[in-house]
């Protein structure tokens, strides 16, 4: 299926900008060493009810209990699913996954795709109550490609900063940097997803 072809090309791209930063960037080695690409299910439990959810693909430290970030790629008329799923990852890990990126895509009648990403936000609680944990919606579906099918040049692509891949406590210290497949290299990718499908 295309989103699943398409998903892996990005996670290959995402490996591959790691591994360039590992070998430029001395002091990120030993974190960047440590994370790992993952696919399969991962298992939660809601108010005595267990379930599971299978991304396509999720990056995690190996010191983590959870992946700091979870990717799905969606066609847009499952919109309102990727909404869920966001609330479902973030808020049922305890915040252990700090970032749900939905790569949109749009069925039949257009090329158009883009990204939404979502990330826990944390609101102090009142009078010594613990902290609220929120999801809020960072970004609402970035167009990376145009209806024809071009890269728009004004995109930021998919941004992922390093200290993403990790809570806080194991990324802190890191100097700001991050992960980015550009526009036309999200472009290049789907349209070779695309080519791979109609053979």
């Amino acid at each position: 299926m295309l989103h699943g072809t398409f998903a892996s090309k990005i996670g290959r791209a995402i490996k591959k900008q790691l591994h360039n930063l590992k070998k430029d960037q001395v002091e990120m080695r030993s974190f960047i060493e440590k994370i790992r690409l993952q696919k399969g299910a991962m298992f939660f439990e809601e108010g005595g009810q267990k379930f599971r959810h299978e991304p396509d693909m999720s990056f995690r430290h190996q010191n983590a209990l959870w992946p700091g970030i979870v990717i799905e790629v969606a066609y847009s008329q499952k919109r309102k699913s990727l909404v869920k799923l966001a609330n479902n990852y973030i808020l049922n890990s305890d915040g252990g996954i700090g970032v749900f990126v939905g790569i949109e895509l749009i069925y039949a009648e257009s090329k158009e795709a883009g990204i939404s990403t979502w990330r826990l936000k944390l609101t102090p609680g009142k009078d010594g109550e613990p902290a609220v944990a929120e999801v809020f919606q960072e970004l609402n579906n970035e167009l990376f490609r145009d209806a024809e099918g071009n890269p728009i040049s004004y995109s930021p692509g998919l941004k992922l900063p390093l200290n993403d891949f990790a809570l806080q406590s194991m990324s802190e210290g890191l100097p700001e940097c991050s992960v980015i497949v550009d526009a036309e290299k999200l472009c290049t990718k789907l349209s070779k997803a695309e080519a791979e499908e109609e053979k």
